[in-house]
């Protein structure tokens, strides 16, 4: 048995990363019964390595098994009507109409 789980967004499913970029791990609490306590936040579940997701892309745990997502939140996005600074607040890719070129 795999005695670290990785840390993830309950909310979005991603698997945390420290600021290396590396997958943040945590140990497995026993019960005195001999169980493994179950988190909201962690899996047992590996993600995909991280040579294999590219710059604006990450990890996340989907219906029990990882796969890779677009991810442009905190970049520099642009309206393409106007020019106007954009927010992606979502993990997804770039809705139409916004573009990360000035």
């Amino acid at each position: 048995m795999n005695e670290l789980n990785y840390s993830i967004d309950p909310g979005t499913g991603e698997y945390r990363r420290d600021e290396k970029g590396e997958y943040l791990r945590a140990p497995l609490v026993k019960l005195a019964d001999g169980a493994v306590a179950r988190f909201d936040d962690q899996t047992d579940i590996a993600p995909i390595p991280r040579g294999n997701v590219g710059e604006f892309e990450i990890v996340i745990l989907k219906g029990g098994a990882p796969e890779i997502q677009e991810d442009h939140r905190g970049r520099k996005l642009y309206s393409t009507m106007d020019g106007s600074s954009v927010e992606m607040k979502e993990i997804g890719p770039l809705p139409n109409g916004v573009t990360d070129k000035e």
